[in-house]
Parts: structure tokens; sequence; C-alpha cells
């Protein structure tokens, strides 16, 4: 089946079907990679947090190393939900159905990405808790950009 007339790049229908396929078979293996590489990083990380906190007996480090575990732990659940996702798409579904949910699966941000965002607010948290709440503890008073910007 082709769609010359309203299609400019000649593309037929079984073409499209076979790159979604090849993309989704892609994106699979490189969600599944990531999920690999958090789970992997998620004990260790744990591991380096608490033999930091038992030298250290910082409460700060404690507590950010517990926020970047838990974006870890969220972005290899999200991995998962991704690697399923797209290795379980049905190519057998009628043309509209499956297009549609090919739109849906490659839409720059859907909001069901919204708790990655919330991961990142770990990892800043972890930045934040470890930087500044340690500079303000010991007394030090927290850089503002504006002056950093003019002394460089």
């Amino acid at each position: 089946m082709n769609f010359s007339k309203s299609n400019p790049n000649n593309i037929s229908l079984d073409q499209l079907v076979g790159n979604l396929r090849n993309e989704d078979h892609r994106y699979s293996r490189i969600s599944r990679s990531f999920q690999i590489v958090y789970w992997s990083f998620i004990p260790l990380y744990t591991i380096v947090t608490i033999l930091h906190y038992s030298e250290t007996k910082e409460f700060n480090a404690l507590i950010g190393g517990a926020c970047f575990v838990a974006s870890f732990v969220i972005f290899a659940i999200f991995f998962g939900k991704f690697h399923k996702e797209y290795k379980s798409v049905d190519y057998s579904l009628p043309t509209l159905t499956m297009l549609k949910a090919a739109a849906y699966r490659y839409k720059p941000f859907p909001l069901r990405t919204i708790w990655i965002f919330l991961a990142v607010l770990f990892m800043d948290g972890y930045s934040f808790v470890t930087y500044y709440c340690a500079l303000l503890v010991v007394g030090f008073s927290v850089p503002q950009p504006t002056k950093l910007l003019l002394e460089w």
C-alpha cells in the first residue's frame, strides 16, 4: 500500500511499520540497559553512603545519599516500565490504533514522565543538602550567583 499522493517521501505503510519496529526494539534495548545500570548502582551507592556516614557522622551526607539513591530507584523503575512498553507493542492492531499508540509512545513530554522530573529533583536535593546546608552549618554564607560572576 503506497500513499504517494499524500506522502512526499514515498514511504509505504510496510516500511513505516518496519521502521517503528526497529525504533521500538532499539528503545527497548536502551531502556533495559539503563535499568540494569541503575539497579546495579543502587546497592553500590547505598553502601558508599553508609560507609561515608559511618566515617564522618554527617547527617547531611546521609540525607544527600538517600536522595541520590531514591532518584536511582525512580529512574530504574521507569526505565523498566519503558522497556516493557517498547517491548510489548502490538503491531497486529488496526492501523489507526497502532499509529495513535506510536504517536503516544514517542510524544516528547507525556504526563507519565513527571516522576522522572521528581528523580532529577532528588538528585538536585542531594546537591542542595550536601553543599548549601554544609555551608550554613559551618557558618559560611551561601554564595550569590551575581557576586560570583562579578568576581570571575
